[in-house]
């Protein structure tokens, strides 16, 4: 059994760990050595191709024959290349994949008072919500100023510029290019991309317009 607790303590993770937690196993066998193996190959894939980011790729000295001698060549130890869980989990979000060792709300939790029944946790986390409250807090001061609702680019060069000014919680760690990476108070951590943002802005736009719309039909 997975202790997820445990696991959420954790930042780092070699490809062959990671490949595991994914397939929601301890150990590999016979029954999930094909799943396993998969999921391993397409991280060491993604490493390769630069889609993932690795802290560290560990060198393993192999022997090559070289014309007619022998030399220890030093090659990648991919398998155990370590990444961190901000960047796997960046990475599973573009793949549309949520595994439950990165991502707690897809977890199951027993019903209280209701044993061997089980719901989704999929109740947005805090973390989610203090970034749509960080996003929200900046369009409305851009929609002030331009006089008009800002676009996403805005709201994330806005973000960009007056960080410490607008995230007094301190969640974001980064904005990177048209991404931005933040944490949570417990620990969990995440990447908004610019597809997602928009999305989130969109939301906001059209909440703020419903708003608008009950001030002024009376009630």
């Amino acid at each position: 059994m997975i202790d997820y607790e445990v696991l959420d303590l954790i930042k780092r993770f070699t490809v062959t760990e990671a490949a595991c937690l994914w397939c929601e196993i301890a150990r590999v066998t016979e029954d999930n050595r094909s799943r396993f193996l998969h999921v391993r190959s397409a991280l060491i894939q993604a490493i390769q191709e630069e889609e993932l980011k690795t802290e560290e790729i560990p060198q393993k000295l192999v022997e090559r024959r070289i014309r007619s001698s022998l030399y220890d060549i030093p090659e990648p130890q991919y398998e155990m290349a370590v990444i961190s869980r901000r960047a796997l989990k960046a990475w599973a979000e573009r793949n549309n994949q949520k595994p439950k060792f990165l991502f707690p709300e897809m977890r199951e939790q027993v019903v209280s008072g209701k044993p061997g029944v089980a719901e989704s946790s999929a109740k947005p986390q805090q973390r989610e919500n203090d970034m749509h409250r960080l996003l929200e807090k900046v369009f409305l001061t851009l929609m002030a100023e331009y006089n008009r609702p800002p676009q996403a680019k805005d709201v994330l060069r806005a973000l960009e510029k007056n960080l410490e000014k607008f995230d007094t919680d301190e969640i974001v760690d980064e904005i990177k290019g048209d991404a931005i990476y933040w944490h949570s108070a417990d620990g969990n951590e995440g990447a908004m991309e610019l597809k997602t943002l928009r999305n989130r802005v969109s939301l906001i736009k059209k909440k703020v317009e419903k708003q608008k719309l009950k001030k002024k039909i009376p009630a």
